[in-house]
């Protein structure tokens, strides 16, 4: 099953009515958008969704969504055991409750009115009953539902690897769509009040309308007024409920919950471990607001095991599809009922020393994610034979001043410095940009580094007593990023096939006497069709099928075949080189 469909069927029905009520709020937003044009856009756009929403098979799959929608968030809040929370998972509750405040009179004024008393509900009157006394709220009921809205898409989608990549336009498109909605609505409530600015062309547009009378307004006010009382009612119960648990649970009995590399609390049966945890400000890392759709606030059970229930089936899914073992659950599923002692298999602490749960900001990579990313390995040739008999400190020298080089060649091209490895250095490209990007920035990085160490070369062949040089291995695929070591020693790094054959790539370049060996992948990703001095199918160990791959003797040869529009101004090292643009 797809990472993004994981979850128990509660959590799947509360996905599926939330992305109908999701499609129904951006049509909604981008009807309102037309106003920016006319209120007859807006009434054309109208009649194209209500051609769905007002269908009877519209109607039941909406009306449907949002019954199941509320009543399973309602009962997902009621069944809470703590209130200890990501600032984003609070909005979202927060949010969500204050929505039916301001939705139940939207509704009653036109849907119950056109229902009960046959109300011509178009665009003209909405602008009509709503401008200019009900417009603040009308825009405050805009921003909860698309602040709610985004938050759940943003927060299931990232899990994916694919979102990482349009994240930025995304972002763009959520601010730009709910502003081009208020000036819709604002530039249809100006045209609408022009033409109701007499008494008589009121009376005359209410009419046409058929809008409800002094009578059969008061009915709807009675209606609206029921609804909110038993909103505030429902959520009364609810907040009973919650306050009264944990006074039932202060007389249970308690068990020794053990951390491994953290403390011993006293906790009572009926919360999973992972709202122990945060009940208790223990720091647990939880990428996916524990829906069982990630593994990231996984714990190895070192004893007490035997006590769990089993693993649900979502539980189980996610569990088998990383291969963790017997002893292994999922924090937000397991709800402990006596001893137990577990060691949590995330690193729960964030560069900042702050609990993960208490982050809002915290960075999916650090969890681990997959990428589509592009490899640089660069090795220098011959360090094992020049450096024999130099001092210790001479070594580091020279080493320094060619990854010096080296380093701000790939940094000024976009890419990222993983690691150095002795006399040999890993780049990522790709972190931010998409894959073709990187592909490009990659090149010119290995074009730049190749102009940068001939300059460091000669200037250095006093010091090692002959030319310098270096290889390197381009290659491109899906990596997993995250962030791997204990405590200080920890980094965010890239392990996968593709770091694999950049590697090997790498060592293909020396045994042919190239300075760099580019995948076919990479060539194509970035369009770039240079005339090669080398050009097989290899079998790369590790992967089942040969891969094509180009060499060149000289890295800088790729300048001119790179597409000009894609290079940056300028790449400048220490050495003073800059790159010549093509």
């Amino acid at each position: 099953m797809h990472i993004l469909a994981r979850g128990r069927l509660e959590q799947r029905l509360q996905l599926v009515s939330g992305l109908i009520l999701f499609a129904f709020v951006l049509t909604h937003f981008a009807n309102h958008a037309l106003g920016l044009i006319s209120v007859g856009w807006m009434e054309w756009g109208q009649t194209l969704r209500w051609g769905v929403t007002r269908s009877l098979a519209g109607k039941i799959v909406l009306a449907s969504a949002l019954a199941i929608h509320i009543g399973l968030a309602l009962g997902r809040v009621a069944q809470r055991r703590t209130w200890r929370m990501p600032i984003w998972e609070a909005l979202q509750i927060a949010s969500g409750i204050l929505i039916p405040l301001f939705l139940i009179p939207h509704v009653v004024g036109l849907r119950v009115a056109e229902e009960l008393f046959g109300l011509k509900a178009f665009y003209v009157y909405a602008v009509f009953a709503m401008w200019p006394e009900a417009g603040v709220t009308t825009a405050l009921l805009m921003t909860l539902v698309w602040l709610h809205a985004c938050i759940g898409m943003h927060f299931w989608l990232r899990l994916s690897p694919t979102y990482a990549r349009i994240l930025p336009a995304l972002y763009a498109f959520a601010v730009a769509l709910p502003l081009a909605a208020y000036g819709g609505f604002i530039q249809a409530g100006r045209e609408v009040a022009l033409r109701a600015q007499t008494a008589e062309a009121t009376a005359r547009l209410r009419r046409s309308f058929n809008a409800p009378d002094a009578n059969e307004a008061a009915q709807l006010n009675r209606i609206e007024d029921t609804l909110i009382y038993g909103f505030y009612i429902l959520v009364g119960v609810i907040v009973l409920a919650l306050l009264a648990r944990p006074l039932i649970r202060a007389v249970g009995t308690r068990f020794d919950l053990s951390y491994v590399y953290g403390p011993v609390v006293r906790a009572k049966p009926g919360p999973t471990l992972l709202e122990m945890s945060r009940q208790f400000n223990v720091p647990h890392m939880s990428i996916c607001g524990g829906r069982a759709r990630c593994s990231t606030c996984r714990v190895r059970v070192e004893s007490g095991g035997e006590h769990l229930h089993p693993p649900g089936g979502p539980e189980r899914r996610t569990l088998a599809s990383i291969g963790a073992g017997p002893d292994v659950r999922l924090a937000c599923q397991a709800r402990p009922k006596s001893p137990l002692t577990v060691f949590r298999l995330i690193p729960p602490e964030t560069e900042s020393t702050k609990p993960a749960h208490q982050v809002p900001g915290i960075r999916l990579e650090d969890a681990g994610v997959e990428r589509e990313l592009v490899i640089l390995f660069l090795d220098v040739r011959g360090f094992t034979r020049w450096s024999e008999g130099k001092l210790p400190y001479d070594v580091v020298f020279i080493l320094n001043t060619f990854f010096a080089a080296a380093s701000q060649a790939v940094t000024a091209e976009g890419g990222w410095i993983d690691k150095y490895m002795g006399d040999g250095m890993l780049a990522v490209f790709g972190r931010d940009v998409a894959p073709d990007v990187a592909a490009r920035q990659a090149l010119q990085a290995a074009a730049a580094i190749d102009l940068a160490l001939e300059k460091v070369a000669e200037r250095m062949v006093g010091e090692v007593g002959e030319t310098v040089r270096v290889g390197i291995g381009l290659h491109s695929g899906t990596v997993v990023l995250g962030r791997i070591g204990f405590e200080e020693a920890s980094s965010v790094t890239v392990i996968g096939e593709a770091v694999n054959t950049a590697s090997r790539l790498e060592t293909l370049a020396g045994s042919e006497e190239l300075q760099l060996v580019a995948s076919q992948a990479v060539m194509t990703l970035a369009d770039c069709t240079p005339a090669a001095d080398f050009e097989s199918e290899v079998q790369v160990k590790g992967l089942r099928k040969p891969i094509s791959v180009l060499g060149f003797s000289s890295a800088r040869s790729i300048l001119d075949a790179l597409p000009q529009n894609t290079l940056s101004s300028a790449s400048t090292t220490d050495a003073g080189v800059t790159v010549p643009r093509a």
